[in-house]
């Protein structure tokens, strides 16, 4: 049995669809016995409405959150004092943000999607007693404005994870990424490293890349094609490719 872990936005899902190819790809890798895991910096929620369009996908298991969430469960939630006194920073400072997007738990509720957009609702939201923050992702205007952000609070705040994709920057705890998730998920089902694979587009899918037998497109930046093994055109391809090589 393989596994391959693949990232949504801008690998399986671009244009605003999924190709009829990989649709069919996936459910000819499934039928052979494979399981199929989406590895993603989306929460769970927002990914099960993407979904809901697509009802032939059915993944096995789901990562979400850029590495903090398996499913419907957290593990790797932020500290919130850390963070909070982030968000005052962001205050004083007042970005230029559009949107702020809270992943979290709030006492015997499961994960959830809040979206606010100013830094002083963040902040209020954040302040509930029973509150667990499991990313935080910020929205900017350009694609440059959220590199400043990056530049000026990433070396401040080394306790958490700064993930920059285009527009938006993603936050989540030191040492959270799509390949330690792997890892976890790994030990769990007992899944040998040389039956994982991945494919991904963007600057946090890098560690899962680069960790294992992997796949991205000729068009995405240089280091990620220095990280992965192969460079293919689609998820349908890169399934092609793997159960033709596992087949000799």
């Amino acid at each position: 049995m393989k596994f391959l872990f693949c990232d949504f936005d801008g690998t399986l899902y671009r244009n605003s669809r999924i190709s009829k190819e990989d649709i069919q790809a996936i459910i000819q890798w499934q039928q052979a016995g494979n399981q199929f895991v989406f590895a993603t910096g989306r929460d769970i929620r927002s990914l099960e409405e993407k979904l809901s369009n697509y009802p032939q996908i059915k993944p096995n298991y789901v990562i979400g959150n850029n590495g903090a969430t398996i499913g419907m469960t957290s593990y790797n939630k932020l500290n919130k004092e850390n963070i909070t006194n982030l968000l005052k920073a962001m205050n004083d400072q007042k970005p230029v943000i559009e949107h702020i997007k809270l992943s979290m738990a709030i006492g015997r509720q499961g994960l959830e999607l809040i979206k606010i957009f100013s830094v002083a609702e963040a902040l209020t939201v954040l302040n509930m007693n029973d509150a667990e923050l499991y990313q935080m992702a910020i929205q900017f205007p350009t694609s440059e404005a959220a590199q400043v952000f990056v530049s000026s609070y990433a070396v401040k705040y080394p306790q958490c994870a700064f993930l920059q994709n285009i527009q938006t920057v993603d936050i989540v705890s030191q040492h959270t990424n799509k390949a330690t998730a792997i890892a976890y998920l790994s030990d769990e089902l007992a899944i040998a490293s040389e039956h994982v694979y991945t494919i991904g587009d963007g600057l946090n899918d890098q560690n899962m890349l680069q960790q294992y037998t992997s796949a991205t497109f000729p068009w995405v930046a240089e280091s990620l094609k220095q990280s992965a093994t192969y460079q293919v055109h689609s998820v349908a391809e890169w399934i092609n490719h793997i159960q033709s090589a596992t087949s000799l």
